[in-house]
């Protein structure tokens, strides 16, 4: 998924920031062109909006599933401990 960045990056003052600094031309452009390169992979990286609702929705899901579990298996506590009672007595 492809996100904008939070932030940009200029490019061509980065190159000329670089030139100035007596770095080469071709040097400067490859170096900002990179940089370019290295936020965009970054900024696929970092989850949005939708991609943290979903982990939301699952989460709560979960919980659910978690609230059923621990009911049942205490009802069937519950009937296990009745069970023994009736034969121990």
């Amino acid at each position: 998924m492809n996100i904008p960045p939070m932030f940009t990056i200029d490019t061509l003052a980065f190159s000329k920031k670089l030139e100035k600094a007596g770095v080469k031309k071709e040097t400067a452009e490859a170096l900002a062109e990179q940089l370019k390169e290295i936020q965009m992979q970054a900024s696929d990286a970092l989850a949005t909006k939708a991609d943290i609702s979903k982990l939301d929705n699952s989460i709560s899901t979960l919980k659910q599933e978690i609230k059923i579990a621990m009911l049942t298996t205490i009802i069937s506590l519950g009937a296990i401990m009745t069970l023994v009672e009736k034969f121990v007595n």
